[in-house]
């Protein structure tokens, strides 16, 4: 038994039947399906996958697709307790895209109000830090091409692509502010600038996340 995969403009394949099943008061179940030209990712035959409780034909995202085929990786950075982010301070990430590029999806979390740019086309004298790429699927462990790396000495900034005002109310309150945006397709052999900026009038913590597969 395998999954079906769609992409969200996907449409089943035209050679799938589903199967009802007449419940005798004037509506039908789906109970099942056959598809005599459906293949997995390496061609083999497959037949779809039916829930055990409803007989319903099971469909998963690309997105969880990507993590059963060993195609998603999550690399993060917390600011260490004690090492706050000082007032107007700037903390960098350097995102290097490897031969495939990244579909990937941004995640910040910061203590105060702060400043989030994003430019396309850096360079660097130093790429800092490399952050762990963990793959998604912890059964069948893969490799990622793109890396991410902490406090990069950045000599251009490249193209800016998106600059935004992250807001978290007033600090020394019980307040917080995050924002995270659906995919970007990164171009291959590529270098990407991610700059938090601290405007809150006093030392913050912060988080940043990067999620991506790679085609």
């Amino acid at each position: 038994m395998a999954d079906i995969v769609l992409r969200q403009d996907g449409q089943l394949p035209i050679a799938t039947q589903v199967r009802y099943k007449d419940m005798e008061d004037g509506t039908h179940a789906l109970v099942g399906s056959a598809c005599s030209e459906c293949e997995d990712i390496e061609g083999n035959p497959v037949t779809p996958r039916v829930d055990v409780a409803t007989g319903g034909q099971v469909v998963v995202t690309h997105y969880e697709a990507e993590v059963h085929q060993s195609n998603r990786f999550k690399a993060s950075y917390l600011q260490p307790h004690g090492s706050e982010l000082a007032d107007d301070a700037a903390h960098d990430f350097l995102i290097k895209v490897g031969a495939l590029s990244a579909h990937a999806s941004l995640r910040i979390a910061v203590g105060g109000d702060s400043d989030f740019l994003f430019y396309e086309g850096t360079a660097t004298s130093n790429d800092g830090v490399a952050l762990d790429s963990i793959s998604k699927n912890r059964v069948t462990v893969g490799v990622a091409l793109t890396e991410l790396y902490d406090a990069p000495t950045v000599t251009v900034a490249g193209t800016l692509l998106l600059s935004l005002f992250v807001p978290a109310g007033t600090k020394k309150a019980l307040s917080g502010g995050d924002w995270g945006e659906t995919e970007w397709l990164l171009v291959p052999n590529t270098n990407y600038l991610v700059r938090i900026t601290n405007r809150s009038g006093a030392a913050i913590q912060l988080s940043f996340s990067l999620g991506w597969s790679e085609s």
